[in-house]
């Protein structure tokens, strides 16, 4: 044994030696075969469908019981990196087409292997803010149970279909009930199948997704241009200076407000500008007009970035002699509360007017150039917001409306 324990302290273990000698041989005739392909591209990361190119060969898989070629939708990827060791729902980018693994061949063996299905359709969902994903997914388009049941007085048809997507983001929710469009017809999750784990005490390691979903009854919301299920037509606005005009060295915030469907919510915003040489803007709205130019400010809601606003930006050499009300905001809802900014370049003295008893709005002076007014009483009168620099004087009609 002392000799045994020697010899393997020089050249190793036998096991080590042959792992190597298999790995050299497998670098050496990787390339040499049809199967390999320069397009092969794997996920980076769940979810996100961006991929990296990654060295591998594509083969076909044989049906083992019939000897046959399976067709286009199947196929194994064989990886040159024998460590690689992909998880089910991995998904992989070639010929046009996404492809999801569903099964593995990479434990304890000297090559690392995965097979793949086609994704040949996709599951288009909304999520609140209107924002619209398709994930990809394999479906087995062989049907069963396809007759029509009774419930609730109504006919309702019955097709059972077979789907298997990634477990990520979008889809880790998605259960019995989640309803969507495939075509020209609506299906609903009847059950999913969610407890296949990679590894058998982490609850966390289930990475794919399958679903049997069943034929459902169109709905009056359903978006068959989108092929969406229960469409959300929300709208978003976000109210804003149009125009913003001064000077170089002249700084200020932004005040914006967004509304969905007419009602004023609370949102984070993302702030860039076009050129952030004439006018930059931090993450809270807060900008300096740095050089004469133009340019203009964009405002987007972080949560669903095409509801956009765009602020042109004029910087000029001379004062802009004039007093402004921002936000540009002239009716304020019931119960709602708008905070306005005065931008003058000379001190300005502010007043409210209005015909209205008092306990129709409340009036609270925040700064020198900065107020709020809340709206406790919808009426016809103005809350008249008078402003004086000792030269000009302007006048500004402010609403108090009603809940819509």
């Amino acid at each position: 044994m002392n000799y045994y324990d020697s010899f393997l302290k020089v050249n190793g273990k036998p096991k080590d030696e042959w792992y190597q000698a298999s790995a050299e041989l497998q670098d050496m005739q990787f390339d040499d075969t049809s199967t390999v392909w320069d397009d092969i591209e794997e996920e980076i990361t769940f979810g996100s469908l961006e991929f990296q190119p990654i060295r591998a060969r594509v083969t076909t898989i044989i049906d083992v019981k019939t000897g046959q070629r399976n067709g286009d939708n199947f196929r194994k990827i064989i990886f040159y990196d024998y460590t690689h060791r992909p998880v089910a729902g991995t998904r992989y980018r070639f010929d046009d087409n996404i492809w999801i693994v569903f099964a593995t061949k990479n434990l304890k063996v000297t090559s690392s292997s995965v097979y793949v299905y086609r994704c040949n359709n996709t599951l288009n969902t909304q999520d609140k803010y209107g924002n619209i994903h398709r994930e990809p997914c394999y479906m087995d388009y062989k049907l069963n149970e396809t007759q029509t049941s009774q419930e609730d007085m109504m006919e309702v048809p019955n097709g059972r279909l077979n789907l298997i997507c990634q477990v990520n983001q979008w889809t880790k929710d998605w259960d019995v009930g989640k309803r969507f469009i495939l075509g020209k017809d609506v299906y609903k999750i009847r059950y999913r199948a969610k407890y296949e784990r990679n590894k058998t005490f982490d609850e966390n390691s289930v990475t794919v997704a399958q679903f049997y979903v069943n034929y459902d009854n169109k709905q009056v919301n359903d978006n068959f241009d989108l092929q969406i299920a229960d469409y959300l037509d929300n709208k978003y606005d976000i109210s804003c200076d149009d125009e913003i005009i001064n000077i170089v060295g002249y700084f200020n915030k932004l005040v914006v407000q967004i509304a969905e469907n007419d009602t004023v919510i609370d949102e984070p915003l993302l702030f860039t500008t076009t050129d952030s040489s004439i006018v930059s803007i931090d993450d809270n709205g807060s900008y300096v007009l740095n050089a004469i130019g133009s340019a203009q400010i964009i405002v987007q809601m972080k949560n669903n970035p095409s509801c956009i606003k765009y602020v042109n930006v004029t910087v000029g050499e001379d004062a802009i002699d004039d007093i402004t009300l921002v936000p540009d905001i002239r009716t304020i809802k019931l119960n709602c509360t708008v905070e306005y900014q005065v931008i003058s370049n000379n001190d300005v003295e502010i007043s409210i007017e209005s015909e209205n008893p008092s306990y129709y709005y409340k009036y609270k002076k925040t700064d020198d150039k900065t107020f709020e007014i809340k709206n406790m009483k919808q009426s016809k009168y103005p809350v008249t917001v008078v402003c004086s620099d000792g030269n000009t004087e302007k006048k500004f009609d402010i609403m108090l409306g009603g809940l819509l």
